[in-house]
């Protein structure tokens, strides 16, 4: 079913989402963060909409960003009553914020994919399946390790472990589609353990959706754009 599922989503264009992530770091540093995310994507027109919401510093304050991506810029405001602000998309960042697409990458190089018996996400019977990802994709998924200086290239790399994966999707029987995915793993690197777990549900799959520019982002202020790496 791995190879029908990746054919099944080459056809997506749009869908909604709902994210719920934790992560949890312990060891020699200590940091516990939490935040739901919902949004919309258009994948054939490159635009976003999401919001999320949660503790995102690790101090227990709640924030809340809005984001937009459209014709080729990020717009987003950090909390109710501030500015918006926009800057030029560079690279492969708007490609990042295709969650359930990355989730179905996953499948790709998998080491395993077994069944693991039948679900049900919204009403619709799904076959799930526990996948067992390839380490480096599932790292780069979870961008764990990103805020990390890249090592020389003479360096000896950082060591990482990764323990505990545990990766399902919920697959619709008629669709072939991922409804429901589960990725919970934990990294162990520089004496920090660090506990990720996210799960994402996937709905109105190719339906129309309408994405546009609040009226006050008219005067969003530009950040400069950063130099390519």
């Amino acid at each position: 079913m791995a190879q029908q599922v990746t054919t099944a989503w080459a056809n997506v264009k749009t869908y909604q989402f709902e994210a719920h992530t934790d992560i949890k770091k312990s060891g020699v540093q200590s940091l516990t963060l939490s935040w739901d995310t919902q949004g919309q994507i258009d994948l054939a027109g490159k635009k976003l909409y999401q919001t999320l919401t949660g503790d995102i510093s690790g101090t227990g304050a709640q924030a809340q960003i809005e984001t937009y991506m459209v014709e080729g810029y990020q717009y987003q405001k950090p909390g109710v009553g501030t500015s918006w602000f926009k800057s030029r998309l560079i690279g492969d960042t708007f490609e990042k914020q295709d969650l359930a697409g990355r989730q179905v990458d996953l499948l790709t190089d998998a080491t395993k994919v077994e069944n693991a018996g039948a679900g049900e996400v919204n009403g619709i019977s799904c076959q799930k399946l526990q996948i067992t990802p390839d380490t480096q994709k599932l790292l780069a998924f979870a961008e764990i390790g990103q805020a990390r200086p890249q090592p020389q290239s003479d360096a000896t790399p950082t060591p990482v472990e990764v323990r505990n994966v545990n990766v399902t999707q919920c697959v619709a029987l008629d669709t072939h589609l991922p409804l429901k995915n589960e990725v919970h793993f934990v990294e162990v690197s520089e004496g920090v353990t660090t506990q990720v777990d996210i799960v994402t549900t996937i709905q109105k799959i190719n339906e129309a959706i309408n994405i546009q520019l609040p009226a006050e982002t008219a005067n969003a202020i530009e950040l400069p754009t950063p130099p390519s790496s």
